[in-house]
């Protein structure tokens, strides 16, 4: 099953409502560390947590210093 297909109106509304939730930092770390994730390969998704992100501030050096990569 495509697991894009089975995200119904209620559910993705319910993780727009997580995502409202979230922190700046936390966003951070999920784009840099999450392995694939519903919120990246559903457009709809994709483009509502990238909003949110740039509205917050987006990337900065010191965002990217405090998170690190590892």
């Amino acid at each position: 099953m495509n697991r894009t297909n089975s995200m119904t109106p209620l559910r993705i509304e319910t993780v727009k409502s997580y995502v409202d939730e979230m922190d700046r930092e936390k966003m951070a770390r999920m784009l840099r560390f999450a392995p694939t994730n519903i919120m990246f390969t559903l457009p709809e998704l994709n483009d509502y947590f990238m909003a949110r992100f740039e509205k917050l501030g987006g990337w900065s050096p010191q965002l990217s210093k405090l998170i690190g990569w590892d």
